[in-house]
């Protein structure tokens, strides 16, 4: 091989170790910070498995709010989970999923800089002068919202988004996790979302958002069994028992099955649920 014909490789060579001082650069940097998200699957999120099985996002209706002060949510006997803060929905858990997708590398407390066109493109909103209104209100919510969490493993105090601002200067927009939420991903404990499937689930299908979080945080290959009662209280789904399973919670499954994210699912005649979870 001449010389000319080595160039190719030689650049190749090059880019491959910059990139890896690179990422041994921000290893360190995470290192000495005190550790960063763990690493998602492209085009993924991740939710924390008790938040995912709890009421802190719920599928509500626009406007219809409630303040919470120190509240206890509905969730697993295994978690205690309270609230202080403007109640929170499936579109605030969007903006919470890609925020944490936004952090991939970064170390937690870091400031971590974002497109906010982008940033509404990848949970499938539109950059209209509401829409960049609209997540700013939902950033406040998240980053004054105070989550009180108490497992058998942890016990924390925390806002879900830390902090966010607009750099006056450059003109750019960053947000910044608090390292305590390292501690809801703790020993595994969390489920990856597709947010390209997200994405595609038809408008006011909120119930099917929730849903998929609460699929995410269960081991696939297997079918899993679960009371309706339970559901519609950890869901935080309103109204009568009856309309959920026989108008809302039918349809969510339906949403899930047409996206491929569950398959069989059937409500029982004595009020189970069941539906099987394809492997990954």
């Amino acid at each position: 091989m001449n010389e000319e014909q080595s160039k190719p490789i030689k650049k190749l060579e090059s880019t491959l170790k910059k990139i890896q001082e690179r990422a041994n650069t921000a290893k360190k940097v995470i290192e000495q910070k005190g550790g960063s998200l763990p690493l998602f699957p492209e085009m993924e999120s991740a939710m924390p498995n008790h938040l995912a099985r709890s009421a802190l996002f719920a599928p509500i209706r626009p406007g219809r709010r409630t303040i919470y002060d120190k509240s206890i949510l509905a969730s697993r006997d295994d978690v205690e989970i309270l609230y202080s803060g403007k109640q929170l929905d499936m579109a605030d858990n969007d903006v919470f999923l890609q925020a944490l997708r936004a952090s991939q590398g970064y170390a937690t407390g870091a400031p971590v800089i974002f497109n906010r066109a982008e940033f509404l493109r990848e949970i499938g909103r539109s950059t209209g002068k509401n829409d960049y209104v609209w997540l700013e209100e939902s950033f406040d919510r998240l980053a004054t919202g105070t989550l009180y969490i108490k497992t058998k493993n942890y016990k924390t105090v925390l806002h879900l988004i830390d902090a966010y601002a607009k750099n006056e200067i450059s003109g750019k927009y960053w947000l910044r996790l608090n390292p305590e939420i390292l501690k809801l991903f703790s020993q595994k404990s969390y489920g990856f979302i597709d947010m390209d499937a997200r994405r595609q689930i038809n408008r006011g299908q909120e119930l099917a958002k929730w849903l998929q979080n609460y699929v995410a945080s269960h081991e696939g290959g297997k079918t899993h069994t679960i009371d309706g009662k339970s559901l519609q209280k950890w869901s935080g789904t309103m109204g009568r028992f009856r309309d959920f399973m026989s108008r809302s919670l039918p349809k969510a499954l339906a949403e899930l099955e047409r996206l491929c994210l569950i398959q069989n699912s059937r409500i029982r005649e004595d009020g189970k649920v069941t539906w099987y979870k394809p492997t990954r």
